[in-house]
């Protein structure tokens, strides 16, 4: 119970999982493709760039090799931004 009154009470849940905007960002053959992680973890192809890693830095191909996990759709557009 988050609030209660006379006139109202307010429940909230808390849940185990993922939302629906947790994304892993990787290298898969020399191209940058983000999955969408589902409840389980489990990777399902969101969308594959257009961005080639050769041309990338070194230290930017070793953080995709490791996979760059972020939460909202708003920071997985700042990750791509900075390969382009």
């Amino acid at each position: 119970i988050k609030e209660f009154s006379e006139k109202e009470v307010v429940l909230y849940k808390l849940v185990d999982g993922l939302c629906n905007e947790h994304f892993l960002i990787s290298d898969e053959n020399g191209i940058v493709v983000v999955y969408r992680l589902d409840e389980d973890y489990n990777k399902n192809l969101y969308r594959k760039t257009d961005i080639y890693t050769e041309y990338l830095t070194a230290q930017d191909i070793n953080r995709l090799k490791e996979g760059i996990y972020v939460y909202t759709v708003s920071d997985l557009n700042s990750e791509l931004e900075n390969f382009e």
